[in-house]
């Protein structure tokens, strides 16, 4: 699973809109991200809702294998249609 965008929608102190993890001159989805920002400008809530997701959603990558079931967590993710969630 590679994210490439994150959509933001009432989500602590981040401004509504969209984050493309997409490089501007290629278009491909980026190895590599850096977050940064003043203190309390979302950082640290962006990455606790990538690590829901990601204990909801992810696999393995070594084996690509689903992670063991995290009910509470799973519960919590609601799908908006392909490729798209919300919690």
């Amino acid at each position: 699973m590679r994210i490439s965008s994150i959509y933001t929608q009432s989500v602590g102190p981040l401004a509504d809109g969209v984050i493309k993890l997409e490089d501007d001159w290629s278009n491909e989805i980026e190895a590599q991200v850096l977050f940064t920002g003043n203190n309390g400008c979302g950082k640290s809530t962006l990455l606790r809702g990538i690590a829901i997701l990601w204990e909801a959603l992810g696999i393995w990558l070594s084996t690509e294998q689903p992670l063991a079931p995290a009910s509470n967590t799973r519960k919590m993710v609601r799908t908006l249609g392909r490729d798209r969630y919300y919690f």
